[in-house]
């Protein structure tokens, strides 16, 4: 595969690794297992990976994984987002009290300055949109939200179970990744489905799509996409882990690391 530079969430075992996809080389993996349902990824400035996980959100280190900063006060947090004033956006269910989908605003301090929430009883990665409204994976739909949690338009496609994560051009269109549906799916600016690629029936056979969970957009305009296998150990030769498809949904090409990792959930690319 072209050459990647990426930090995973191998949820199968329950790691964090570093990994060039040309080689193949792996440059560093981290256990998990103080750091449960790990699962938001995100590159801030300083040279740190911000990891969302069940009790809130840790930093590590880009160059050799090691732990910078804990936030783990909560339970239930299933996304995690550094804004650009330094505020850490934390999302989950029945968070401060409140019940349903929650979204709280911490400051630089980690002190909560915000809490809002929805009903709801799933919520899966959250991203922010180019008006910064909140687009929040509520299992068969995406439901897009002001600030509040107010609700703006919905994204929705047959297909959709647990879908995982979404991400808006800058034409407005929004790509998400479906989750069990194992596929990936193209709206437009009001929210109607454009299209879907990366079926199994316009795949090679070996790579095995079974739940698109984590892509990331490359600097040359292509989707990598995070093909999770299931839980546990011994998943990495049920299909390929990452694929790989221009800005139009065509297939490029695709990878496994069948004996170093088992399941990729999370993905993030650093170049």
């Amino acid at each position: 595969m072209k050459k990647f530079d990426c930090i995973a969430i191998d949820e199968g075992c329950q790691t964090i690794l570093r990994f060039d996809t040309e080689s193949k080389e792996i440059k560093w993996k981290k256990s998990l297992k103080d750091f449960p349902t790990a699962r938001a990824l995100q590159k801030l400035n300083n040279n740190r990976v911000l990891v969302g996980f069940d009790r809130g959100y840790f930093e590590i280190n880009i160059e050799d994984g090691q732990i910078i900063h804990i936030s783990n006060e909560r339970r239930n947090i299933t996304s995690a987002i550094r804004t650009k004033n330094g505020d850490t956006l934390l999302t989950g269910l029945d968070l401060e009290g409140d019940k349903g989908i929650c979204v709280i605003t911490l400051d630089k301090d980690d002190k909560l300055i915000k809490k809002v929430s929805k009903p709801g009883d799933y919520v899966r990665l959250m991203s922010l949109s180019n008006k910064g409204t909140y687009l929040l994976s509520t299992n068969n739909c995406v439901s897009e939200t002001d600030q509040d949690l107010n609700l703006i338009k919905t994204y929705k496609a047959k297909g959709f179970l647990h879908c995982w994560q979404s991400l808006q051009l800058k034409n407005g269109k929004t790509i998400i990744s479906s989750g069990y549906g194992a596929y990936m799916a193209i709206f437009d600016q009001d929210g109607k489905l454009e299209k879907t690629f990366g079926e199994k029936d316009k795949l090679p056979k070996e790579v095995e799509p079974f739940f698109y969970a984590s892509f990331r957009l490359t600097k040359d305009n292509t989707l990598l996409v995070a093909n999770w296998e299931g839980h546990g150990p011994n998943n990495g030769s049920k299909g390929r882990q990452l694929i790989h498809f221009d800005i139009e949904g065509n297939y490029i090409e695709s990878i496994s690391f069948e004996k170093e990792v088992s399941s990729l959930q999370g993905l993030l690319i650093l170049d």
